[in-house]
C-alpha cells in the first residue's frame, strides 16, 4: 500500500476521534458554563490529592499492606512532568489523563465498529461512546473509570482476536490480553474480574 492509501485509511478514524473529542470538549465547556464543577463527586479531590502527594515523594507501597492504584501513579507522573510550570494539585490534571484514555477507548471503539460494518459504523460507535452521559460525567470528574473502560475494551479486543486467529498469533495475543487485563486490575478492583 502506498503512502496515499495509508493516509486515506487513517483519515476516517482520525476524523471520528477528532470530531468526538471536539464535541466532548464542547460538552465540558457547556457543563462549566451551566455551573457544573468537575470536582463535585466526593472522591475527586481525594484522588487528586493522593496523586499529587505521590508526585512529591513517589513510593511503591504505602506501608499499610496496599499500594496505590495505577491511576495515582499515572496522574502523579504527570504532576512530576509539569512541576516546573504548575504548583499545587490542579484537578484538571487527572481530568486531562482521563481524556487521554478516552481517546484510546475511542480508537478501540472505532476499530471494533470498522470490523463490524466499516467506517460509518466506526464513526457512529465513536459518537455514541463519546457522548454517553455517564462517561462524560466520569471523564470530567477525576475518577478512574475512563482508564478502566480503556483496559476492558483493549483486553476484549485482544481476546476476540485470540479466538479469531491461528495458533501462530495466539501466543502473542494472549500475552497482550494478559498485560492489558493486569493493567486493568492495577487500576480498579473491577479489573480483578477482567483478569479472571
Amino acid at each position: 500500500m502506498d503512502s496515499t492509501g495509508r493516509l486515506a485509511k487513517l483519515a476516517a478514524p482520525v476524523f471520528a476521534i477528532a470530531l468526538t473529542v471536539l464535541l466532548r470538549l464542547g460538552l465540558y465547556v457547556w457543563l462549566h458554563r451551566a455551573g457544573y464543577f468537575f470536582g463535585i463527586p466526593w472522591d475527586s479531590f481525594s484522588r487528586t490529592q493522593l496523586a499529587y502527594a505521590w508526585a512529591q515523594q513517589p513510593y511503591f507501597s504505602a506501608g499499610t499492606g496496599y499500594w496505590l492504584p495505577l491511576q495515582f501513579w499515572l496522574v502523579g507522573s504527570v504532576y512530576v512532568l509539569i512541576k516546573p510550570w504548575v504548583h499545587g494539585s490542579e484537578i484538571l490534571v487527572p481530568v486531562f489523563v482521563n481524556n487521554v484514555f478516552l481517546i484510546g477507548s475511542l480508537a478501540v471503539t472505532y476499530a471494533i465498529g470498522w470490523r463490524l460494518g466499516g467506517a460509518t459504523v466506526g464513526i457512529i460507535g465513536c459518537m455514541l461512546a463519546g457522548l454517553y452521559s455517564g462517561d462524560v460525567f466520569v471523564s470530567y470528574s477525576a475518577l478512574s473509570e475512563p482508564m478502566q473502560i480503556f483496559f476492558i475494551l483493549v483486553t476484549s479486543y485482544y481476546i476476540h482476536d485470540f479466538f479469531e486467529s491461528g495458533p501462530a498469533a495466539q501466543g502473542r495475543l494472549a500475552l497482550k490480553a494478559a498485560v492489558s487485563a493486569f493493567l486493568g486490575a492495577a487500576t480498579h478492583h473491577v479489573g480483578w474480574f477482567l483478569c479472571l
